[in-house]
């Protein structure tokens, strides 16, 4: 089953890339704005300075 996208802006909680610690951040891209198969997020996370980074679905909540 697959879960339900969350759209552009609300904030979420993600795994912090390399790393085992989850954080809050933005969703800049959802996956199915990104590719048509993409299975990522492209997120800015708080206290990041604003870098966007990748994090695959499974690590969105």
């Amino acid at each position: 089953m697959r879960t339900p996208e969350f759209p552009k802006n609300p904030t979420i909680i993600a795994l912090y890339p390399s790393t085992t610690c989850f954080y809050k951040a933005v969703v800049v891209i959802p996956p199915s704005q990104l590719t048509p198969k993409s299975s990522q997020y492209l997120l800015t996370f708080e206290d990041d300075d604003n870098a966007e980074r990748y994090v695959d679905s499974r690590y969105v909540i």
